[in-house]
């Protein structure tokens, strides 16, 4: 958690002790956290650790408090998940793509070329995005 510090005490009636962590990132926040500091029922401050003493419920609480202020950031490959839709699909009859270019195309080329052809006659969009790894001969 980025809003909190936290460590277990082992006491059955406080089992968790947390301090505000303060830094850049939180310390604007820090009323979000008085505030569910103040909500809490049961807690107690320690002043020999420098920490409030919550249960269970209080730790629960903060939880939450943590995942509404900084959720989890999407990687790239999570973002192109949403704007692209992965379909795999069977190319058939690509042996004749190309004959009669200066240069012959690779059966991968040609089954890629074969997909796109396929892609535009099937949907109303003639927009088709291939990813390939490097040195694929895109």
């Amino acid at each position: 958690m980025e809003i909190i510090k936290y460590e277990e005490t082992g006491s059955a009636e406080y089992p968790y002790a947390v301090s505000f962590n303060r830094n850049a990132k939180t310390l604007r926040h820090f009323n979000d956290f008085a505030g569910v500091l103040g909500r809490l029922r049961v807690k107690r401050y320690d002043v020999k650790l420098n920490a409030w003493l919550i249960d269970e419920q209080g730790l629960e609480a903060f939880e939450a408090l943590d995942k509404r202020l900084f959720p989890p950031k999407k990687t790239m490959k999570d973002k192109m998940k949403d704007l692209v839709s992965v379909e795999t699909k069977k190319v058939s009859d690509w042996k004749n793509i190309g004959t009669g270019m200066k240069l012959n195309l690779y059966d991968y080329q040609k089954q890629i070329v074969k997909f796109i052809i396929d892609s535009h006659d099937q949907e109303e969009s003639h927009d088709t995005l291939i990813v390939a790894p490097c040195g694929a001969g895109r």
